[in-house]
């Protein structure tokens, strides 16, 4: 009926011969789509906004629009496109962030004041009151208040204050009201006085004896005796023996600063030199020269003194002499297998303090097989009254298989070799 007016398709009363509007309806629900495409016409779907392109909605376009009008069934947001049907009714993004704020609406605003019922409060006359009201000052809740000299009719005079009665008067105003008497308990205070009487005192302090109490005193841990105290400040007995150390004055020591440090090099170098030396037993340093004797110039200085006159033959026996050598054959040394490395050597030079060593090794090669030495504690020198007892003693461990061998006692201070000789290793079970 909205369409009727004259001259339009929906005044079917001036269609020509009779029309059924159902008929009309069903024919055009029953048109196809395809054949109503013309732009601008509503055949054109493809054009309607928000259409996916044909004249039904695609499963995703029908789930926003669930989304977006808050209808039940399977509901998807729309993930570029933004419309929102709040938004057109003036519900922007920015007032939807303020939504919260209509929690503020609880009660009618009509029950508020409106703004032309308000008055605005006389401020010139308030601070001109408070002024005034700052200049009060108070005694409890009473304003405090001076008379200059005016004069004042009392009616009642609450406060006495200031007048005096007669010397008559003056028990009278210090004497206890019968109602305000209490009488004393004198069976509490004769208890009392029966345990204050047991008090003994030295001087003003109460005089007390524990009967096995724990008492704190000072700094003291709980239970904590004097003796444990004192130690646990420091003062051991360990440290109190050490005060028994203190039997000269500490002034009559040399101070630091007074010491001089000894010049260990060149006591070094001195003892390296010294170590060389080799002494008899009367304490006379051994001393090696070189002579060289020439038999014949001896002859002919004798003949010459003589003179040919007295020409005799003469026959000049050579000077004995007996070569001098640093190392001696030793004995030949019988070891045995699994047992202790052992020998010893008696020497006429005392060799205390020199570096010794004890080497047996092969005669045909000379690899060394077991080596012993005074800086292990394997060599002892022991002093006697002309030379010294040299000691060999080593484990069992360097002791080399069964065979036979060479052996050699150097003295590494001389530089020299001592002793030589074989030694056998006989095996045993």
């Amino acid at each position: 009926s909205s369409y009727s007016a004259s001259g339009t398709f929906g005044a079917v009363s001036e269609w020509a011969g009779s029309v059924n509007a159902g008929e009309i309806a069903d024919a055009v629900w029953d048109a196809l789509r395809s054949e109503h495409t013309t732009s601008g016409t509503f055949g054109a779907v493809s054009e309607w906004a928000g259409g996916g392109g044909t004249a039904d909605w695609t499963s995703v376009e029908k789930e926003q629009i669930r989304h977006r009008l808050g209808i039940d069934g399977q509901a998807t947001a729309p993930t570029s496109a933004t419309p929102s049907l709040l938004g057109a009714a003036g519900y922007t993004q920015t007032r939807a962030a303020k939504i919260d704020n209509l929690d503020n609406l609880d009660v009618a605003v009509s029950s508020r004041l409106a703004a032309a019922a308000y008055s605005a409060p006389d401020n010139s006359s308030i601070a001109a009151i408070k002024a005034k009201t700052d200049q009060l000052e108070f005694v409890g809740t009473d304003v405090k208040a001076t008379l200059d000299g005016e004069q004042v009719i009392v009616a009642t005079n609450l406060d006495k204050t200031g007048y005096s009665l007669t010397a008559d008067y003056d028990r009278a105003k210090t004497a206890l009201a019968v109602s305000e008497y209490t009488a004393p308990d004198n069976a509490s205070i004769a208890a009392i006085k029966s345990q204050t009487d047991k008090l003994s005192f030295v001087g003003t302090d109460v005089k007390a004896t524990l009967d096995g109490e724990a008492v704190i005193v000072g700094s003291y841990a709980t239970n904590q005796s004097p003796s444990e105290q004192i130690q646990t400040l420091g003062y051991t007995p360990t440290r109190a023996a050490q005060l028994d150390n203190l039997d000269a004055a500490v002034s009559s020591r040399l101070a630091a600063s007074a010491y001089v440090a000894p010049d260990n090099a060149s006591i070094a170098a001195i003892k390296s030199q010294t170590d060389k030396l080799t002494f008899d037993s009367s304490n006379n340093v051994y001393a090696a020269a070189t002579v060289d004797i020439d038999e014949q110039a001896i002859a002919d200085a004798v003949i010459a003194a003589i003179g040919d006159e007295q020409l005799v033959q003469v026959i000049v026996t050579p000077l004995s002499v007996r070569t001098q050598t640093s190392s001696a054959a030793g004995d030949t040394l019988r070891l045995w297998r699994y047992s202790k490395l052992r020998a010893s050597f008696s020497l006429d030079s005392d060799l205390s303090g020199h570096d010794l060593r004890f080497i047996v090794y092969r005669g045909d090669t000379t690899e060394k097989l077991a080596e012993c030495s005074t800086g292990d504690s394997e060599i002892t020198i022991a002093a006697q009254s002309s030379g010294c007892l040299v000691t060999v003693e080593a484990s069992d461990d360097k002791m080399p298989d069964p065979g036979k061998y060479r052996y050699v006692l150097r003295d590494e201070t001389l530089d020299d070799v001592i002793c030589y000789g074989d030694v056998f290793v006989c095996d045993a079970p």
